[in-house]
């Protein structure tokens, strides 16, 4: 971001208790082809077609206008939901239980396939929190309670789904440990806790070369 600051954490060898270190870093930072082709897409539309787009015709379908086309969703993390016969796909907790991001891509591809066999070109999922509290109502439906662990899987089913030309939407939000009283459930944790386990899960499909996308 020009003119932004940022602060870097970085460690040394041999470093003396009261001596000051200084790292000098020189970065480039480029537009991201996802970004590009956004402002691309949305140059050539018209006000009446941006209008359109923040109007949706159902709770899981969107309207297209113009260049961009309309999404059309559905639940969930294990296949398509809702939406006639479907295959019910392993639970993520079932398929991180194998601890294999070969099968996880080859099942987020079938799974892909299918959604879009079915007219949906998004799946609501996978889901991604981790499994730490008894209370977790949707335990099926994450991967398990190791950050690195799940957040690689997630990343290798993200990877299989989108392969096939639907977008995954990886959820619910970070904390999100409980079912009962989630809107409203204050979460509340040091910052190294959650930076090293809550959030890193998340951070292989969001900052890795999926160009997934959190809701």
């Amino acid at each position: 971001m020009p003119g932004g600051f940022y602060t870097v954490n970085f460690q040394t060898a041999g470093a003396q208790p009261g001596v000051d270190y200084i790292a000098r870093i020189t970065a480039n930072a480029l537009t991201s082809r996802a970004s590009t082709k956004a402002d691309s897409l949305i140059g050539v539309l018209t006000k009446n077609n941006k209008a359109t787009l923040m109007t949706p015709s159902s709770n899981m379908q969107s309207n297209g206008a113009g260049s961009v086309p309309g999404i059309y969703m559905a639940d969930g993390p294990h296949g398509v939901r809702g939406n006639g016969n479907a295959t019910c796909f392993a639970t993520c907790a079932g398929l991180c239980a194998t601890w294999d991001t070969a099968l996880a891509f080859a099942q987020g591809q079938a799974k892909g396939e299918e959604f879009r066999g079915l007219g949906r070109n998004c799946e609501l999922g996978p889901a991604n929190d981790l499994v730490y509290h008894p209370l977790g109502g949707r335990a099926s439906e994450y991967y398990g309670e190791d950050p690195y662990l799940c957040g690689h899987m997630m990343e290798a089913d993200v990877r299989g789904v989108q392969s096939k030309g639907c977008i995954a939407t990886i959820k619910h939000f970070a904390c999100n440990n409980k079912e009962t009283s989630r809107t409203t459930l204050s979460a509340v944790m040091d910052e190294r806790s959650l930076r090293e386990i809550y959030l890193y899960n998340w951070k292989p499909s969001i900052a890795g070369a999926t160009g997934c996308w959190e809701s």
